[in-house]
């Protein structure tokens, strides 16, 4: 076992190194001294260990650690402003520091239980001591200050409250580290288009959900009618909102969410994580399939929890009223924090939350207000074991509830695009409710051996979904039931029969990684490691008959109101091994080469029953011209139907990615990569459907620009998209099944600024320019080549500005407002007969918020989307060939709220 040590190190820090990698959004504004000015590469020799005299110790400070290292001498040659050129690997953070400390001669103090289990994301680079101690603490929850006689002393940050005090005290934009190439580093240093948002920044901002941060990543759209269903997309890879399977990859920690099997509802069902206690949100655009596998082909959104903290308890309770325009009440969330030592080596965090958003849809048709009443609660609880700084072990659990009353759905007039029924209002025969819960759990263990870091993630992620939809106003389902009805001597007509659709999933997923990587030393670096995941999956769907009026004297059969049964469970295993390698020609100049091999397979059973299937499947078989398939449906009158099928598929992806490091400050790098998103049994209900469908790949193409400083950041990137036999759905018998077919490209530019003319206000700008097309027709969806993508803008940008100031006291004020702008998206394809396309149109989204912050509370009041434009982020037109409205899901109307936060 590796014993701890007591060790000291260098002296006094000043200020944080420059920094907003990725991510243009302002760090929380503030104040900083002026950074020393650079002074000439030194080169100094240990300095030897001297003992404090009585009462001078560091120790004798109220904000010092309690159990301290001896202190070493702090020779000339660490004077402030002396520049190093440092090559620390990643690591354990006590090892990073005495390397500082061997190097510079600085003299460093902290308490070694407060270091077990953290780690550093290295450095390369000239840097100064200030500089190299600001990145190696990064995410560590440690600060670091002088003791005013040239002693540096490392500590915990005081609260979250002064943390956020702390950083109006910073005069440069946001230094933020990820793990996105599954090691940590800086985010300006990773090679690919990133975004990563910060806890702090995503406070700053107000952004709980999806909903909120999307307009802060360039190239990302998210159509969502409710919290946790919605459709994400990232550089317009995406058929619609009825695509087969996600494009973008999930993941919560190093737990993989999104499901794979297309049973699932993959495309839909997302974790939207609440981002109370998340410690970043990172965003990568662009196939990562190599690292993270399949269904990643357009990018990938990560959640990063905080981790226990076994240095201190910390606490934080938040409280948020508000009120939306139109809405039948009033909104407000509760949240609390507590992270808890247990031991020296032990310790427990815990987050709750419990959410209500009134509702402001009115639904003329059953006379309910607000029908669009959500709820959501839920809570992560983590238990971190270190018993020594190369070993931890980390059990964390996830739990999160959604319920619905309803969609907040308008119907609208589809030539004019005007309401049909007055603002803010739908027209519904029956309640759409939904119940959304998933679960996530991970055991996560890491163990840096020295020449290699192991780590081994064991996951296990369940969701369950019930939804209750109104069928009515597709008329072919009553005439139907009306038919069966009148089979069974109960004859009623069509016009009164209301029809339901219900949907219960169930679904599971088993996933086990183990990954070795080598030290971060910029000459050659590799990581290699092995996947496993195992998804079940059962779907329910019925369809049922309801009487409009059940007093009425001809009423339905009871066989008609349980129309039809269809059972679809599936099963879903993958392996894969991957690996990549970065070698560096030279200090800034590397490639990295990655490839991933994966084999999955997948099995199926369409079980069908009902008086509705036994019309339906007959009638399939005559139109595919199947006398087998036709003389086996009347043979299986009344009974049930089951149908197995099975597909299996064996990917490569790859990525190509070099790298040019022209200084410590900017960073040019290219990139080629591959996606693929899994093929899958068909779920047959006719001969002339295929037995399966083939997977969809891509490869990717594009180049950037990334650069730091200071007061200043700016990323560009350039990409090219070639996606080939795209998934798209076709129809048989009145089914859908999948088909491969057509190629499809994306093109374009995507950017991110962030610039601090001044220490007290903040500029932010980010935009993307994409241009997502059909190349080919693609007539089983009605597109024809030249079709732009559904739900793809071509322009999107988003403008923030901040200020903030001291006012009285220890109170700081802050002020800042953003500007969001969507351009216009296609709902469907030209030609689409069964959707036809509408035009939605473009829009700008204003909010404001202002703000008091103290060391224990902050006060933070905002006004979101503040014009109250009606705006679509998706709209539905499967009822127009039938002559119904158009079903457009719109932004969220005025909401003002106030958060009140405070901690301990």
């Amino acid at each position: 076992m590796a014993m701890r040590r007591h060790t000291v190190f260098p002296r006094p820090v000043a200020a944080a190194l420059a920094a907003l990698s990725g991510c243009w959004l302002p760090a929380a504004l503030a104040q900083e001294p002026a950074a020393p000015a650079a002074a000439e590469v030194t080169a100094a020799t240990p300095a030897a260990p001297i003992t404090p005299p009585p009462g001078d110790s560091p120790a004798a400070s109220a904000e010092a650690p309690t159990e301290l290292a001896a202190a070493t001498a702090a020779p000339e040659a660490a004077a402030s402003g002396s520049v190093y050129l440092f090559a620390i690997a990643a690591g354990p953070l006590s090892a990073a520091l005495d390397q500082v400390r061997q190097q510079t001669g600085t003299a460093i103090v902290y308490s070694p239980e407060q270091l077990l289990g953290l780690s550093s994301i290295g450095l390369q680079g000239r840097y100064s001591v200030e500089q190299a101690l600001e990145i190696l603490l990064l995410d560590t929850g440690l600060t670091v200050s002088s003791d005013g006689r040239g002693t540096l002393v490392v500590k915990p940050r005081p609260s979250q409250q002064a943390l956020k005090k702390d950083s109006m005290d910073l005069g440069s934009v946001e230094t933020v580290v990820v793990t996105a190439a599954k090691r940590r580093e800086n985010a300006k240093d990773v090679a690919a288009a990133l975004t990563a948002m910060s806890g702090k920044a995503l406070e700053k901002l107000g952004a709980k959900s999806i909903n909120d941060y999307v307009a802060y990543v360039p190239g990302m759209n998210f159509a969502s009618g409710q919290s946790g269903l919605g459709l994400i997309t990232l550089r317009g890879i995406t058929t619609g909102m009825s695509q087969s399977s996600a494009t973008v990859g999930t993941y919560v920690d190093e737990t993989p969410f999104t499901p794979f099997s297309r049973t699932a509802s993959g495309t839909t069902v997302i974790p939207d994580v609440d981002t109370f206690d998340v410690q970043r949100v990172e965003v990568l655009r662009g196939p990562q399939g190599t690292l993270y596998g399949a269904g990643s082909m357009g990018g990938l959104l990560k959640y990063v929890t905080q981790p226990p903290n076994s240095s201190r308890v910390q606490g934080r309770l938040e409280l948020e009223p508000g009120y939306t325009e139109h809405g039948d009440g009033y909104n407000g969330s509760l949240k609390a924090m507590l992270n808890t030592p247990i031991s020296e080596s032990l310790a427990f965090r815990a987050s709750v939350f419990a959410k209500r958003y009134a509702g402001y849809v009115d639904d003329v048709g059953t006379d309910t207000r607000g029908v669009n009443t959500n709820t959501v609660k839920g809570g992560r609880f983590s238990l971190l074991y270190s018993p020594v700084d190369e070993f931890s072990l980390r059990w964390s659990s996830l739990f999160q509830s959604n319920y619905a009353g309803g969609l907040p759905q308008v119907d609208l007039d589809p030539t004019t695009l005007e309401p049909l029924y007055g603002d803010l209002t739908q027209s519904r025969h029956l309640p759409e409710t939904s119940k959304l819960a998933f679960q996530v759990h991970n055991l996560q263990a890491d163990w840096d051996w020295g020449w290699a870091k192991f780590v081994s993630s064991t996951s296990y992620a369940q969701t369950k979904v019930q939804a209750y939809v109104d069928y009515t106003d597709y008329p072919d389902y009553g005439t139907l039931i009306a038919a069966v009805s009148a089979l069974y001597l109960h004859p009623v007509l069509p016009q009164d029969v209301l029809v339901a659709a219900t949907a219960d999933i169930d679904f599971s997923k088993l996933t086990q990684e183990f990954r070795l990587s080598s030290p971060s030393n910029r000459e050659f670096e590799w990581i290699v490691g092995g996947f496993y995941t195992h998804e079940k999956t059962d779907t329910f769907q019925e369809i049922l008959g309801i009487d409009r009026d059940p007093e009425a004297l001809l009423t339905l059969a009871p066989e008609a109101q349980h129309a039809l049964y269809l059972g679809v469970p599936s099963d879903y295993k993958e392996y894969a091994g991957f690996a990549s390698i970065d070698y560096y020609f030279t200090e800034r100049l590397d490639l990295s080469l990655g490839a991933r091999l994966s084999r999955n397979s997948q099995l199926s059973t369409l079980n069908s029953s009902g008086p509705l299937w036994d019309i339906l499947s007959p009638l399939a078989s005559v139109a595919a011209g199947d006398l087998a398939g036709l003389l086996a449906s009347l043979g299986n009158l009344g009974g049930t139907s089951s149908v197995e099928s099975a597909s299996s598929d064996r990917p490569i992806t790859y990525r190509v990615a070099p790298r040019w490091r022209a200084t410590d400050n900017i960073t040019f790098y290219g990139a080629a990569a591959s996606g693929y998103r899994p093929g899958g049994p068909n779920i047959r209900t006719s001969t002339e459907a295929p037995t399966s469908f083939g997977p969809d790949t891509l490869w990717s193409y594009e180049a950037g620009f990334k650069s730091q400083f200071r007061r200043f950041a700016f990323d560009l990137t350039g990409f090219q998209i070639n996606w080939e036999d795209i998934q798209l759905s076709s129809t048989s018998g009145g089914f859908t099944y999948l088909a491969n077919g057509g190629k499809a490209s994306s093109k374009g530019a995507e950017m991110n600024l962030a610039w601090r003319p001044f220490k007290s206000f903040s500029f932010g700008l980010n935009g993307a320019y994409i241009l997502a097309r059909l190349d080919e027709d693609a007539p089983d969806v009605g597109g024809l080549a030249g079709d732009v993508l559904p739900t793809v803008a071509k322009w999107s940008g988003t403008l923030v500005l901040d200020y903030a100031t001291p006012l009285w006291g220890e109170w700081t004020g802050s002020v800042g407002g953003s500007v969001r702008y969507l351009g216009k998206r296609n709902s469907s394809y030209t030609a689409s007969e069964k959707k036809p396309n509408i035009v939605m149109d473009d829009y700008q989204s204003y909010n404001l918020r202002a703000g008091l912050i103290s060391k224990r509370l902050s006060l933070d009041l905002f006004v979101n989307n503040l014009s109250d434009e009606r705006a679509a982020s998706s709209i539905d037109t499967a009822l127009l060939p039938d002559g119904g409205p158009a079903r457009a899901s719109l932004i969220l109307p005025r909401t003002i709220g106030l958060r009140i936060s405070t901690s301990f």
